[in-house]
């Protein structure tokens, strides 16, 4: 699976991505960034770049590879983030129904309709 799109990434996302390789050649980088970036050939890149189509090849897989990872991480870290969100929604549901409950009772013994209205107020938001 490919996850970066020729064209479609940023070169500040391109430059992170690739500071987590050891791409270091000045062309390389150059071609890698004019493919991805604005969507140009990687063939043309490549010439344009005077450089050979494989090393330009090698190069996006090894990209690629990092890209993945990257990924791979962030699907970890929105699970984690998921489960969180999960919890904290459970927790307000029964929060909620705790104020229903305690509002429910304050009026049933006569509570003042200043806390009646706060409790209505914080309920319905």
């Amino acid at each position: 699976m490919n996850y970066l799109l020729p064209g479609f990434e940023s070169t500040k996302r391109l430059t992170l991505i690739l500071s987590l390789t050891r791409i270091s050649s000045p062309d390389i980088i150059s071609a890698l960034t004019l493919h991805y970036t604005t969507s140009l050939p990687a063939e043309r890149a490549a010439a344009r770049h005077q450089i050979e189509l494989s090393n330009l090849v090698r190069n996006q897989k090894k990209l690629e590879k990092v890209a993945a990872t990257i990924e791979s991480i962030k699907s970890i870290d929105w699970e984690k983030h998921q489960a969180k969100l999960t919890a904290a929604e459970a927790r307000v549901t029964e929060l909620e129904a705790l104020i229903e409950r305690a509002s429910n009772y304050l009026n049933a013994i006569g509570m003042n309709e200043e806390l009646e209205a706060e409790l209505f107020s914080a309920i319905n938001k």
